[in-house]
């Protein structure tokens, strides 16, 4: 008797040891952009598949992490929302998984956000110039220098509402003139310039190479957007296999072949929102697409006869404002351009 019941005990032991081994968990773990340290009392709240009804609402611990036993997340996705007073919220579509996963996001603290890009006169290419210091007003109320791309971001606390500021770029090489712009800010909240800096040579030549060929700037870097207030647009390309709610691998789209060579399919993510007075837009692209979202609605596409042409028409009911287009393509061999234009109409 004595052994039945230490051999069941045991059994029950270990079946609880198997359970818990085969808990499946999703952590996630938020890191503050500036200090690049974990943070600690965040509010994240889990929606189900369709974003209306609370799932989980917690905040994260003091390693800056919030786990989610997934056997208590119903269907094939949820959303997780993550809000702090002094932090730009968070808002995202995730697949669930089928094994525990550990997910970071960064935090970015409530400023004015301005990005733009730098770059060289059309006749030399409209290619982006890295190595500028680019400066808000000549006291220097916020500095930051532009990548390879010629791209910078602006971050300061300082902007205030309704009031004009200028845009001082200055190469840190000597090669180019100064160059300007002016910009009103929007106060917590992250304004993207849609007219590029221009800055002209100076007298001497600058060799042409192939960094200044595929740098691009917005010209190269993002297909053009007529009739639209926004002038032109920027892309990010994702590696097609992995879901629009989970974008893995990336690369910058600069109007040239993708260097990843692998990639069959791809996600073209657009970074600018989309306005209510938009009502819909037409593709210009080599390949087929196979799928079209507009923030979380996918959209019916219709391919124009006798052209590369795709149009998509938004419902009135749809709700777009502030969302982002988000297009499936399939590659051929080559990974010729995914997008050459984009007209939103």
């Amino acid at each position: 008797m004595k052994l039945y019941k230490y051999t069941l005990s045991a059994l029950t032991c270990i079946a609880l040891l198997f359970l818990t081994g085969c808990t499946t968990i999703y952590t996630v773990q938020l890191i503050d952009a500036e200090s690049q340290q974990p943070k600690q009392g965040i509010s994240i709240k889990i929606y189900d598949e369709n974003g209306r009804d609370e799932l989980i609402s917690n905040e994260t611990d003091v390693e800056g992490q919030f786990k989610i036993d997934l056997k208590g997340i119903p269907g094939d996705s949820f959303k997780i929302e993550i809000t702090g007073e002094d932090y730009f919220e968070i808002g995202e579509w995730i697949n669930t998984p089928n094994k525990s996963v550990e997910k970071k996001f960064i935090l970015e603290k409530l400023l004015s956000i301005i990005k733009g890009y730098v770059v060289e006169t059309e006749e030399n290419g409209a290619g982006g110039i890295a190595r500028c210091e680019v400066k808000i007003n000549s006291t220097g109320i916020a500095i930051a220098e532009t990548n390879s791309s010629g791209m910078y971001i602006l971050k300061s606390n300082k902007l205030m509402k309704n009031k004009s500021y200028t845009i001082f770029v200055n190469d840190k090489d000597g090669l180019y003139r100064e160059g300007t712009t002016t910009f009103t800010p929007k106060i917590n909240d992250i304004l993207l310039l849609t007219s590029n800096i221009i800055l002209e040579r100076n007298e001497r030549e600058i060799p042409d190479s192939p960094g200044n060929e595929i740098s691009g700037g917005l010209k190269g870097g993002g297909a053009t957007i007529s009739n639209t207030k926004q002038g032109q647009a920027e892309w990010i390309a994702y590696n097609g296999k992995d879901s629009r709610t989970d974008l893995g691998e990336s690369e910058n789209f600069f109007y040239k072949p993708l260097i990843n060579k692998e990639w069959r399919t791809v996600w073209m993510k657009l970074l600018e929102e989309l306005t209510k007075g938009d009502v819909g837009f037409t593709v210009n692209t080599p390949h087929e697409i196979l799928e079209c979202w507009v923030g979380d609605s996918k959209m019916n596409i219709f391919k124009i006869k006798g052209n590369n042409k795709w149009e998509v028409k938004i419902k009135q009911s749809d709700y777009i404002e502030g969302k982002r287009i988000f297009i499936k393509l399939s590659l051929n061999k080559n990974n010729r351009v995914p997008i050459n234009s984009i007209e939103i109409k």
